[in-house]
């Protein structure tokens, strides 16, 4: 959960992140391979912000899930992990506008933003849901074995999980999710052992890392 953007100086911690492109390879040089841009804090300084994000993860030869360059760029990738094919998904949470437009972090973004990051809405979450179960079913078909979604979601300092949470979770188990990341809470949460409605499937959940 790579929460930051790369934009340049000046380099700002809290509330509006932005970082410098060293910390991109230092990630890389720490073993990470897969670099998750879907958090509250993805769109702090806008479309300009999200674009060059991915851009710098790209150069120092990361995976980006979470957000992409183009709106019809597929939302989902897919790594092989010692001859396993792993596909990934990541979402982070909207947060109510009032205005009908998409708003992440409390603050209202452009049209343009909203169309290059991947997100859902606790108020839309069964349409969401057919969004989803779309890149989830696409990366099966492309071949991947195992599925795994980060979800940016919750509520901060909480050691318990909301209903919301695992509304969701169940509904990710539902279509077939192999595991659940879950992230933003900033404690951990619990772990569980998911079962789908007719028992052939089963889904492992960390609500919160």
């Amino acid at each position: 959960n790579v929460e930051t953007t790369f934009v340049g100086k000046p380099y700002t911690g809290y509330p509006a992140f932005s970082s410098p492109d060293s910390m991109a390879a230092d990630i890389k040089a720490a073993g990470f391979d897969v670099a998750i841009t879907a958090n509250n804090h993805m769109t702090d300084r806008g479309y300009d912000g999200v674009i060059r994000t991915q851009e710098i993860l790209k150069e120092n030869g990361l995976s980006v899930i979470g957000s992409v360059m183009t709106p019809d760029e597929p939302r989902y990738i897919i790594e092989e992990v010692k001859g396993v094919k792993v596909g990934i998904v990541a979402y982070t949470y909207e947060t109510g506008s009032g205005s009908g437009s998409v708003s992440i972090n409390g603050c209202n973004i452009s049209d343009e933003t909203a169309g290059v990051i991947n997100s859902f809405n606790f108020n839309t979450l069964d349409e969401d849901c057919v969004r989803i179960a779309t890149d989830i079913a696409t990366a099966r078909t492309l071949g991947a074995q195992i599925i795994v979604a980060y979800y940016h979601w919750g509520e901060e300092y909480q050691l318990k999980p909301t209903e919301q949470q695992q509304e969701i979770a169940q509904a990710l188990c539902e279509l077939g999710v192999d595991v659940i990341v879950g992230g933003h809470p900033h404690v951990v949460q619990p772990m569980e052992l998911l079962s789908s409605t007719d028992g052939k499937h089963k889904t492992v959940c960390i609500y919160s890392v």
